[in-house]
């Protein structure tokens, strides 16, 4: 695919974005799908807050602690690889409709032995600084002594590498769109703004 293919497809995915956000008022399932009002810190969503970390949190448990695995209910076990679990949680402050979240929990042994720890740190420290509507945010991060905790914004439908390892390769169509929603957008005059060449 041509640089100037790219950039057009880049700028018209997020012309049509922009227009599915505008839709007043916003469709259920556009805010299940993009989230949109937690990304941009409207009044839809639960109240997000910058940690000094980088993280995003909804809010503290009153006890003043530093968060454990204690803070959180879990609900159900939704995947495992491995280095370990991810479960569904739920934060225990709050009200009973606060947000589920996806936890991941590593054993610290795990990742000695197959020597991936500065993997593990590079994951977290990254996960923590993104903010990108289609990149799932680290929310929360925390550790006991045997093991790492990483609490991310839950999305269903599983990540991209267990469809890729199941698929084997992607159709065409597919990867266009994949790599249309992490592109990031750079203006160019050239690119025309006719949405239904997409």
């Amino acid at each position: 695919m041509s640089e100037s293919t790219v950039r057009h497809r880049q700028q018209t995915f997020q012309q049509y974005m922009d227009i599915l956000v505008s839709l007043q008022p916003l469709p259920t399932e556009i805010l299940y799908f993009i989230e949109y009002a937690e990304h941009v810190g409207g009044s839809g969503g639960p109240s997000m807050t910058a940690s000094g970390s980088g993280a995003l949190h909804l809010g503290r448990p009153a006890h003043g602690k530093a968060l454990s695995v204690s803070d959180f209910a879990l609900i159900k076990v939704i995947g495992q690889g491995s280095f370990g679990k991810v479960f569904l949680v739920r934060p225990n402050w709050g009200s009973a409709e606060s947000a589920v979240y996806a936890m991941k929990v590593v054993k610290k042994a795990d990742v000695k032995r197959r020597n991936q720890a500065e993997h593990t740190m590079a994951e977290r420290r990254i996960m923590a600084s993104i903010r990108h509507p289609f990149v799932v945010p680290l929310v929360f991060a925390f550790q006991t002594t045997e093991k790492l905790y990483m609490v991310t914004e839950y999305c269903p439908g599983g990540e991209l590498f267990f469809h890729l390892k199941r698929l084997k390769r992607f159709k065409e169509k597919d990867m266009r769109f994949y790599v249309a929603e992490v592109t990031p957008p750079t203006p160019d005059a050239r690119c025309p703004r006719n949405l239904l060449s997409l």
